[in-house]
């Protein structure tokens, strides 16, 4: 049996609507109670209202990457500070070559998309590669120019590997680009979705009707508004289905 889950980031001022979940305030969306809802209060530069609801793009330097609709992306690794323990996420391994000027990905098995379409190399390189040509040349996304500092291109090997090509050594670039913790590390952009995208910058990838913003993660975007994001817990993510978590 699936339980219900559900994430509610709000304001301060919002946060008496956001606790009555399943009330007026959200009787569009479906019934979670209250005992399976977290409510994440004050979250945004906003306040009190959440900064950029409508964005779901987090290389739009208008996104806010506090309010809650990133939690829909998954990191290749991550890094827990308790612990002290590297732990790979949607990527199963990495390996740096003798002179620490490439790197090879190994990507899980499993993963995909919430709207069915698998997670693969192309994905990655796609990403790493559009930030590159972008921080060489219109230099308007989050982290462009970093990459393109760093990285002289990502290769697909195989659906589960890529090949990252640094222009210096660097035996630090899995834990300063691809692994996520306290808002460091890359996110990663569905490339059937993004190759028809003109315009990355102004591209807000938020759409509820078409299903976006796509993410690999365990949330899905139900609802978003100037007071609230509401993300509900998905019963097919890959995690699950596959018995990673």
């Amino acid at each position: 049996m699936h339980l219900k889950g559900r994430i509610i980031a709000s304001v301060v001022g919002a946060l008496l609507a956001a606790g009555t979940v399943g009330g007026a305030h959200a009787q569009n969306i479906g019934d979670v109670p209250r005992d399976r809802t977290l409510v994440v209060v004050g979250w945004s530069a906003g306040s009190p209202t959440l900064s950029s609801p409508n964005n779901g793009n987090w290389y739009s330097l208008g996104a806010e990457l506090r309010n809650g609709i990133m939690f829909v992306n998954e990191p290749l690794f991550t890094y827990n500070h308790f612990t002290g323990e590297h732990i790979p996420w949607i990527a199963e391994s990495y390996e740096y070559n003798d002179d620490y000027t490439e790197i090879t990905v190994k990507l899980k098995d499993g993963v995909k998309w919430n709207d069915g379409e698998p997670f693969t190399a192309e994905d990655v390189a796609f990403t790493l590669n559009m930030l590159l040509e972008n921080g060489q040349n219109q230099k308007d996304l989050r982290k462009a120019i970093e990459v393109a500092n760093q990285i002289e291109g990502a290769e697909v090997i195989d659906p589960l590997t890529v090949r990252i090509k640094l222009k210096n050594p660097d035996p630090r670039y899995v834990y300063r680009q691809l692994t996520n913790y306290f808002g460091h590390g890359l996110i990663w952009v569905p490339k059937h979705i993004w190759s028809e995208v003109d315009d990355y910058a102004n591209f807000t990838f938020l759409d509820l009707e078409k299903g976006w913003p796509v993410g690999t993660g365990a949330w899905k975007l139900v609802k978003n508004t100037p007071n609230e994001i509401v993300l509900d817990r998905r019963d097919d993510w890959w995690g699950g289905e596959t018995g990673f978590r």
